[in-house]
Order: structure tokens, then C-alpha cells, then sequence
């Protein structure tokens, strides 16, 4: 496992004093994993760091997938491996979001919330239908950790190139999407994977730095300081105004 880190320290809470000590405001941290994808056990290292920034011994994760039909079958892979860190683990089911009281009830709960894999625009249109997109974005100004995998990672970021029309059309183009703003970056999870060409991702990045997330790394942002989490033959390149930097 590498970490890549920058040399802003992380602290768990944003505390603004007076020249008396006394608080004159309290700030919570804003924390998101974007990963761009891998096996569930073969991630455990970011997991670990996920759970420890919560600063709790047994910690409650939230995992959602709602893009697909394996959400149960993911649910019990990451189930196993939280309850192995110590982190205790529940399930949002696609018709729990139509009982309000028990999605927030189930939100409210966790300390981590963690996004799945799937079709993108499916997930993303669900949660606006019925509203959950307000909920996410309410628990991650609460404070809340959020990562995601894969079409989790284009969730949580301001855009994400996705490429769920593939489903029908294997040689179909990356469609840039809309995500929910949580980070200020484009998104391209499975970078390592020969399904983009570098012409569209120039294009997509001329506003906005593209981060191109290989499966095993993470792009980590905490606050407003973003590190790198590498395992293995893992790596992320950032596109900025047609100019690439590589990360591994």
C-alpha cells in the first residue's frame, strides 16, 4: 500500500478560536474516498483508514448499491470484510427510499456510507425521484464519511465520464454525468482499462481537472487537501488543460 499524501495535516475537527481561546466557530471535516474500483477484498487497507477517521472503536458503515442487481451479494462481501475491521455494517435497500423515515433513520446511523457499483445515470436518476440525493449531500455537511466505488466514485464527485450506455453498446462513448458536487473534480474510475481515448478526456478536463482512478487507488479528499492511495500496480493520472500528471 502506498500513500501519497500532502503535507497539510489532517485534523479531525476545524475549530476557529479568538485570541481569548475561546470558539468562535466549529467546522465538521468533509471526508470522501473515491475509488475507482477492484475487488472489495482487495481494498482493505483504504478501508482501514476510512474507519479509523471516524475516531470511533466500532464504527457503523452504510452501504448502498443501487445501480445493480448483485447490491445484496456486494452488501455481504463488504459486510464480512467491516465486521473483520470492527466496523458494524447495514444495507439500504432500493425500496427502504420509499419509507423516508427509515432511509434517514438508516443514514443518521452511520459514520461511513459507502457507495456501490452499477449503472451510473440509473442510480443517480433513483435518488432524484425519490429525493435521496438531498439526504446524501445533508450527511456529508453533517459530517459524515462518504466513499464510493466505481460508479459510487462518479456519485459523490461534481462529474463523472461513465460508461453505462455500454450495457447496450460496447463501443458506445463515455457520457459525462452530473454527480452530486460533494468534490469539485470530473471522475473516470477503471482507468486502467482500455475503454477511453485521451481526445474526449482533454476535452471533458478543459474547466475541470479529470482524475483518471485505476482499480486498487483512491483519491482521498479531506477537506479541501486531496492524497492518493495506491495498492499495488494501482495508480491515478490527473488531467489538467490537456497536460497529464502521473501518479503511482
Amino acid at each position: 500500500m502506498k500513500f501519497i499524501l500532502n503535507t497539510e495535516k489532517e485534523l479531525q475537527r476545524n475549530i476557529e478560536f479568538n485570541n481569548e481561546g475561546v470558539i468562535l466557530n466549529y467546522f465538521q471535516n468533509k471526508i470522501c474516498y473515491l475509488i475507482g474500483g477492484g475487488k472489495f477484498d482487495e481494498l482493505t487497507t483504504i478501508y482501514e483508514d476510512m474507519i479509523s477517521n471516524t475516531n470511533k472503536k466500532n464504527p457503523t458503515t452504510l452501504f448502498i448499491n443501487h445501480g445493480n442487481k448483485f447490491g445484496k451479494a456486494n452488501y455481504d462481501k463488504v459486510k464480512k470484510i467491516f465486521q473483520e475491521l470492527g466496523s458494524e455494517t447495514k444495507y439500504l435497500h432500493k425500496e427502504d427510499l420509499d419509507d423516508i423515515n427509515k432511509t434517514k433513520e438508516l443514514v443518521n446511523s452511520a459514520d461511513i456510507i459507502y457507495i456501490g457499483t452499477g449503472n451510473t445515470k440509473e442510480m443517480l436518476d433513483l435518488w432524484k425521484e425519490k429525493k435521496f440525493d438531498d439526504i446524501l449531500i445533508e450527511a456529508f455537511n453533517n459530517g459524515k464519511i462518504m466513499a464510493g466505488i466505481s460508479a459510487g466514485a462518479i456519485s459523490l464527485s461534481r462529474y463523472g465520464l461513465s460508461d453505462y450506455l455500454r450495457e447496450e453498446d460496447e463501443k458506445a462513448k463515455l457520457v459525462k454525468l452530473d454527480g452530486l458536487g460533494m468534490v469539485d473534480l470530473l471522475t473516470l474510475p477503471h482507468a486502467n482499462k482500455d475503454s477511453f481515448n485521451d481526445e474526449d478526456v482533454n476535452k471533458e478536463s478543459k474547466d475541470i481537472d479529470c482524475y483518471l482512478i485505476s482499480n486498487k487507488a483512491c483519491v482521498k479528499v479531506f477537506n479541501d487537501d486531496v492524497s492518493f492511495m495506491l495498492i499495488d500496480d494501482g495508480f491515478i493520472d490527473i488531467v489538467k488543460s490537456g497536460k497529464t500528471e502521473h501518479i503511482l
